[in-house]
């Protein structure tokens, strides 16, 4: 009996995905995926939720959150995906009202 290399790294890949959205990872990529932007658009930059130096929003989730009072920017963006909902880069308390059900 012969193992198919590609399929067996393309069930663990899979196996590790499901691990790492606790979802469909095709339903969690897709989300993902309505998030990203490219080449300028802007961002939030919110020093008091984001977990490092590199999290930034979108300014949707940025407009449907609580971050009045926050210490936060607004960033010209290269590329990149919005952290919201992400609760390995931003604090749940700082998800937008979309996200914050999630």
């Amino acid at each position: 009996m012969s193992i198919n290399v590609e399929d067996a790294f393309q069930e663990c890949f899979t196996r590790l995905q499901w691990l790492m959205f606790g979802e469909d990872p095709e339903d969690a990529l897709a989300e993902l995926a309505k998030s990203q932007w490219s080449n300028m658009d802007i961002a939030y930059k919110c020093i008091t939720c984001g977990l490092d130096k590199n999290c930034v929003i979108c300014v949707s989730c940025f407009m449907n959150g609580n971050h009045g009072d926050h210490n936060y920017s607004i960033i010209h963006n290269i590329v990149g995906c919005c952290d919201c909902g992400d609760d390995t880069a931003w604090k749940p308390e700082g998800f937008c009202s979309n996200h914050a059900t999630k």
